[in-house]
């Protein structure tokens, strides 16, 4: 074969490699395309008996209204008063599996290890004679996790809808609840054991 033949032989061959080429495009799996940034907190304190994540992180870099769900998703169950237990990133983005994420879709940011303690129980009396009803007041009137109704007022309107509170307090706290319709997490007053006001 001349070098000609030879020649035009390779552009033919090129020609058709690049049609075989570009007709196999390389596909991206939308699995592995990061869509969420977590950002850790080092140490926490937590009250309830289960640990959220909304409670763990500094920051969360995603689409609002799954934002607000990647908060309400429970790691795992807090450790007994005054204790602590370690949470590593590998097991809470086996959580975060889970409840339906892929790893390649999330970054998990900070140290490799958090420290989340749980605050003790105060049982003391503060030197007082003990009586059946002391430390009534102490306790909380509304639970991590209860239903509640959920009020917000604004001047002539007022609206009532049902939530999940996230956090326990007394009557007068502010803790934060879970709008159960709308999935949006907000901050409202205790004002009874059923009811929580939203603060604008």
């Amino acid at each position: 074969m001349s070098k000609k033949g030879g020649f035009i032989l390779i552009i033919i061959l090129s020609f058709l490699l690049g049609l075989s080429f570009s007709a196999y495009p390389v596909q991206i799996n939308s699995r592995n395309i990061v869509k969420i940034i977590i950002t850790l907190k080092d140490k926490v304190k937590v009250k309830g008996n289960s640990i959220y994540l909304g409670e763990i992180v500094k920051d969360i870099k995603a689409e609002k209204k799954l934002k607000n769900k990647l908060y309400r998703i429970k790691i795992g169950a807090s450790p007994l008063p005054g204790k602590s237990r370690r949470l590593n990133k590998d097991y809470i983005m086996v959580r975060l599996y889970q409840n339906g994420l892929y790893p390649g879709q999330v970054l998990i940011k900070g140290k490799n290890e958090i420290v989340v303690l749980r605050e003790a129980q105060d049982l003391s009396l503060s030197g007082k004679n003990y009586s059946p009803s002391a430390g009534v007041e102490d306790n909380p009137v509304i639970r991590q996790g209860n239903l509640v109704n959920l009020i917000v007022e604004d001047k002539n309107i007022k609206i009532i809808t049902r939530g999940k509170a996230l956090n326990s307090g007394r009557k007068g706290d502010k803790i934060r609840v879970l709008n159960t319709s709308s999935f949006k997490i907000l901050e409202g007053e205790v004002i009874d054991s059923f009811t929580v006001k939203i603060v604008p």
